[in-house]
This record gives structure tokens, C-alpha cells and sequence, in this order.
């Protein structure tokens, strides 16, 4: 996801392996089947205007779009290549307090929005966001929904 030039890094991969050998990456589906990172993303950006991504921006949902992936791995040289969703629960045993804290920490993009508000600002996106989480913590901690591409393909064996 973060590569700056994806098909570059396939080829490499590629290069490195064994003749008959399997490279598998693994990217985030679509935000709407990810609500760890949607949700906070949403409230955030009633607060902060957001920048329009390019396309093919280095974000964490990059390669979110079914194909996407697949075709540029088909691109570096690769055969065989399959492309599936694996559904999953991210779990942690956290309250909705460090729930925020995790994701100030994890996020670069998120520290940069709060960091050009005020405080009472922040005190109210922190608010609004752990009302909207709420749901999904229960007894012992949080269980959000998860969903993850796994692209797969294979060097030609020589």
C-alpha cells in the first residue's frame, strides 16, 4: 500500500523468489467494512476538510478496490494470480478510552488533523467518536468487524 511505485516492488519481489514460488500480500478492503478506521475518519472530517486523495494515494486503502491489486501484480509478471476477501474481528482487550488512544498513536494523518485544533475541539471529536465506537466494545473490550484482500501469484518455475 505504501509503495511508491507498487509495480517496482512486485518485479522485485518477484526477482528475489524461487522459480515456482508464491508471493502473497495482504491490503485493507474498503473503509465501509472497516469501521476501526472509518469511523474515526468520518467524525474527523466534519471537523477538519479534507484533501482529496489522488487515486492512487499511498493510504491504507490503496489497493481497497477488487482487481486493483491483482491486475498489478498480473502487470510485475506473475501467473496464476487469485485475489479473495478474508473477514476477521480485530479484537483488544481495551476500553473506549485507550480505543482513542490506539488510534492517535497509529495514525499519522489523524495526529496532523488534531493537531490544527483546539483543544475543545479535540475534547469534542474524542466525544463524538467514542460514542459512535461504543457499540462495538463489550464485556472486556473491543470487537470491530474487519475485512482484508489477500492477492496472491506465483514466479514461473524455470
Amino acid at each position: 500500500m505504501f509503495f511508491p511505485g507498487p509495480v517496482a516492488g512486485l518485479r522485485e519481489m518477484l526477482r528475489v523468489m524461487k522459480p515456482g514460488g508464491r508471493v502473497s500480500c495482504l491490503v485493507w478492503s474498503g473503509k465501509e467494512v472497516n469501521p476501526f478506521f472509518s469511523v474515526v475518519t468520518e467524525v474527523l472530517d466534519r471537523f477538519v476538510p479534507t484533501d482529496v486523495e489522488e487515486e492512487d494515494a499511498q493510504t491504507a486503502f490503496r489497493f481497497a478496490t477488487l482487481g486493483k491489486l491483482a491486475k498489478l501484480l498480473d502487470q510485475a509478471g506473475a501467473t496464476s494470480v487469485t485475489e479473495r476477501t478474508f473477514d476477521f474481528p480485530i479484537e483488544a482487550t481495551i476500553t473506549v478510552e485507550q480505543f482513542w488512544e490506539l488510534r492517535t498513536e497509529m495514525s499519522d494523518t489523524f495526529r496532523k488533523k488534531l493537531a490544527r485544533l483546539v483543544p475543545d475541539q479535540v475534547a469534542a471529536i474524542k466525544y463524538v467518536v467514542q460514542k459512535k465506537v461504543n457499540s462495538y466494545f463489550k464485556t472486556g473490550g473491543m470487537v470491530f468487524p474487519g475485512q482484508v484482500l489477500l492477492v496472491t501469484g506465483e514466479k514461473l518455475g524455470s
